[in-house]
């Protein structure tokens, strides 16, 4: 499996996305320390010099494989036991759980501003 097929993102942007493979990186001078740790190593972003983005390394893919691969396959045999519409429902119920999630935090939030 190749490093290409793993996710790359600026410090800062996947942390704010919340990503928390990312989080762990944290700014700039963290994404430096972890690459010298050889959990990732950092990428010259193309369409911007200036900016640098993160990216799994080798090792952090074989590693991660090594721990979550059987969870995936796990995950995939439970799926195929369910219709593609059982599947829908469920994702409909998920993302409406999270929505609902989401304006309740909103809710707790003002509330607490008021």
């Amino acid at each position: 499996m190749s490093e290409r097929n793993h996710a790359r993102a600026a410090a800062g942007e996947c942390r704010r996305q919340g990503h928390r493979a990312c989080a762990a990186i944290g700014d700039g001078a963290k994404a430096q320390r972890r690459a010298d740790g050889d959990a990732v190593h950092r990428i010259s972003d193309p369409s911007d010099r200036r900016r640098v983005l993160v990216a799994p390394s080798e090792m952090a893919v074989k590693v991660g494989m090594e721990a979550y691969g059987p969870i995936q396959e796990a995950g995939m045999q439970m799926l195929r036991q369910f219709s593609e519409a059982e599947k829908q429902v469920v994702l409909r119920f998920i993302r409406q759980a999270i929505e609902m999630q989401e304006r309740e935090l909103e809710r707790l939030l003002q509330q607490d501003k008021g």
